[in-house]
């Protein structure tokens, strides 16, 4: 049987959700996992846009799921959340922007 959490509304203490506690084998496959991709190819510019454009996209489409969520689990005005939820996107458009008028250089040695 595995453990689990309540979350509860700082609002009125009523249940949000119970979510189970990942035991320390799940952390470590996890971690190794992350390990592993990281050890690969670094990912192309045009690869890391695509992704960040698809996050955003995602995430704008849930934007008053996700909204209502963060409203209930912070105890804030929903107004206040549906701000910290397009914040969420604009991030990732600002992500991308500074992605594509970057780039790296390299110094000529001697």
């Amino acid at each position: 049987m595995s453990e689990t959490f309540n979350v509860t509304s700082p609002f009125d203490g009523s249940l949000l959700e119970t979510l189970p506690y990942h035991s320390a084998a799940d952390v470590e496959a996890y971690l190794n996992t992350a390990d592993k991709l990281s050890k690969g190819e670094p990912l192309s510019v045009s690869k890391r846009v695509e992704i960040l454009k698809k996050t955003a996209d995602l995430l704008a489409s849930k934007r008053e799921e996700y909204a209502l969520n963060i409203a209930k689990e912070g105890g804030k005005p929903l107004m206040d959340a549906k701000v910290e939820a397009d914040r969420a996107v604009q991030g990732i458009h600002n992500a991308i922007e500074v992605i594509n008028s970057t780039h790296g250089t390299e110094i000529p040695m001697g």
